[in-house]
């Protein structure tokens, strides 16, 4: 379990070291500002070309620093079950135009 752990945190520091986890981050944002409806997950994932892993990742990031937000509605996910819809907190689509 130590070696995954290790592992995992070696990956998420050359993430951040390269910039992938920013470069990420716009993706996502860019990708809810032309949902006009939000999207969850695997829908973002999708209008990304990232992995759903890694759009977890980064909307949870999103979240914390008050850029994306729950909208309050569901959608699916790939197996049928109710998704959370994710969107851009109205105040930093003024801040990212």
């Amino acid at each position: 379990m130590q070696h995954i752990q290790l592992t995992s945190r070696l990956a998420n520091n050359t993430a951040d070291a390269t910039g992938l986890k920013q470069r990420h981050r716009e993706k996502i944002l860019n990708a809810l500002i032309a949902m006009p409806e939000g999207g969850t997950f695997d829908e973002i994932a999708k209008a990304t070309g990232m992995e759903y892993a890694a759009v977890g990742r980064r909307v949870n990031e999103l979240v914390a620093d008050s850029k994306v937000k729950d909208s309050g509605h569901k959608g699916k996910s790939p197996t049928g079950r109710a998704a959370i819809v994710w969107e851009v907190i109205p105040q930093q689509l003024t801040l990212l135009s």
